[in-house]
């Protein structure tokens, strides 16, 4: 995909026009958030009934995490050795909807799951017409995979969101030989 975008930015032939967004992009993906809302939020707390042991135990890390005044996003949780910036997330998220437990953590995961569909659809829409940018991202947010990591208070989503924002930078950074948006592009892909 990197070889094929960097293809388009030396030869002009191969080029499309450039997909800016617009103002009914905005108003699109608005949709697209509104109609996927109530999928992803609601019942939230019962749906699924069943509360694995990694729900108790990443909420409680995300908890732990996000009190450190200044934590060391770069580090590791002590879960597993994963990653700390996906739980120190997590639990920032679930304070600013009412605090770390159960149900505001898997609050902000289902929150997390509408910002890849929101992303997807960015990420689309770049290099894409609208009509397949909106059934790529409600392709995506069909998804049982998604919906079930999404309404888990599970970390899965924040490495997703990192995907899409690295390869939204990386590929427009190579057709515009824009060397900041490359960085960018690694920067999150590093995440």
């Amino acid at each position: 995909i990197l070889i094929a975008a960097r293809l388009r930015s030396l030869y002009p032939a191969l080029r499309e026009p450039e997909h800016t967004l617009d103002r009914l992009d905005f108003v699109l993906l608005f949709l697209l958030l509104a109609a996927f809302a109530p999928l992803y939020l609601g019942f939230v707390y019962t749906v699924p009934p069943q509360a694995s042991s990694d729900e108790i135990v990443v909420t409680s890390l995300a908890e732990r995490l996000s009190e450190v005044p200044l934590p060391d996003v770069f580090g590791l949780a002590g879960h597993f050795d994963f990653p700390a910036l996906s739980f120190i997330v997590v639990g920032w998220i679930a304070r600013l909807f009412g605090g770390v437990d159960f149900f505001h953590a898997r609050l902000a995961h289902a929150s997390l799951g509408l910002v890849v569909i929101g992303l997807s659809f960015m990420l689309f829409r770049t290099y894409a017409t609208r009509f397949v940018a909106v059934g790529a991202a409600c392709i995506l947010g069909l998804s049982h995979s998604l919906i079930g990591i999404s309404r888990l208070a599970m970390r899965e989503d924040t490495a997703v969101i990192a995907l899409l924002l690295a390869l939204f930078f990386l590929f427009r950074g190579y057709e515009r030989e824009s060397r900041s948006q490359q960085f960018l592009g690694g920067l999150f892909g590093g995440l």
